[in-house]
């Protein structure tokens, strides 16, 4: 062997004892079908997908493969359902790509309007006809510290906008209580309050002076209502009687009463961690829950769960079906981050 290829060996030696799998491999799907044409079902999706100038864009499409169209041009970073299903709010770089602007799609009419040009938070109210937004001003300008951040709530109905607070620091949440009576929320400053939709009132639940004060120290999750978003992972069935779960790439059922765990698909290619997820990731519950969805490198798939079959369904990321109910999933380790049923 002369010096150049030991010097090639040395090399792809070293990549698969470091690695477990070649830099250069490629995860592949046992039996991946070329389409869905073969699912049963007309069931909507909801997703993002690249456009040819490389912005996100939120599209819809049947489980089938059938109708794909653009239902908001991008770049769109996140979208969140009402809880009854029939609008779906909307995050979007705006058009100097320094803030997000907000807004809601009818998806009976296809129609959408932005609420706000400069947005970081929006959340639909449990009766879906109110939506609160956080208006957050542009930091790289100089603003009136009144005209910094402020929180508004939205009515569909009246078509009114109504500010309830304003702070020069940022803010998180908002999240509506499961009852919709109460509108959780806090700042930097450490303060965590409660805005009563009934009486026009906030209310300081606790303040701390570190940090270190969690939701969680104070107020039980159920407290909290939660909207679909496609941040969120729905891995547990409406039952909770079955979770999905991927392990070096391939898509695994538990049943979480039995602890029996079924092989759905198999990865039978290379899987690399240290190169991001590959393989099948990011997999979710169909409404129907006969069918699973997944992400395979930059293309979407179903998984029939009765037989394992899969296929493409298109190419896109974040993609969900609308659950009238769906599990807690902890997402980030906060309860201003789970997704519980309702």
């Amino acid at each position: 062997m002369n010096r150049k290829n030991s010097l090639l060996f040395s090399i792809l030696a070293f990549s698969i004892l470091s690695t477990g799998c070649l830099f250069s491999g490629k995860a592949k799907l046992e039996g991946l079908q070329k389409n869905t044409s073969w699912v049963l079902s007309s069931e909507e999706v909801y997703f993002l997908k690249r456009n040819f100038d490389n912005f996100s864009s939120l599209f819809s499409v049947e489980l089938n493969g059938e109708n794909e169209r653009k239902l908001v041009d991008g770049p769109v970073s996140s979208f969140q359902f009402s809880r009854d299903g029939k609008k779906i709010a909307f995050l979007k770089k705006h058009k100097d790509f320094r803030d997000n602007e907000c807004g809601i799609l009818n998806l009976a009419t296809l129609e959408s309007q932005i609420l706000s040009a400069s947005c970081s938070e929006i959340d639909f109210h449990p009766n879906s006809n109110l939506v609160s937004y956080v208006v957050e001003k542009k930091r790289y300008i100089e603003q009136p510290k009144e005209l910094r951040n402020k929180i508004i709530i939205y009515n569909f109905t009246t078509n009114l906008h109504k500010q309830i607070f304003i702070s020069n620091n940022s803010i998180t949440g908002p999240r509506w209580s499961n009852d919709g009576e109460k509108l959780f929320f806090n700042n930097l400053s450490y303060k965590y309050y409660s805005y009563d939709l009934l009486n026009d009132k906030i209310d300081i639940l606790h303040e701390s002076t570190n940090g270190n004060l969690k939701w969680k120290d104070f107020l039980s999750l159920s407290d909290f209502h939660f909207n679909q978003s496609s941040e969120g992972t729905f891995r547990y069935s409406s039952s909770l009687s079955y979770n999905l779960y991927t392990l070096d790439g391939s898509l695994y059922i538990r049943n979480t009463q039995s602890n029996e765990t079924k092989l759905l698909v198999e990865n039978i290619g290379a899987y690399n961690t240290d190169f991001g997820p590959t393989g099948l990731f990011q997999p979710v519950w169909t409404a129907n829950e006969k069918y699973i969805l997944a992400r395979f490198e930059k293309d979407l798939i179903v998984v029939e769960i009765a037989t394992g079959k899969s296929g493409i369904l298109t190419r896109g990321s974040k993609a969900q079906v609308f659950l009238p109910k769906f599990s807690p999933t902890e997402i980030k380790g906060s309860p201003m981050y789970y997704r519980c049923l309702n």
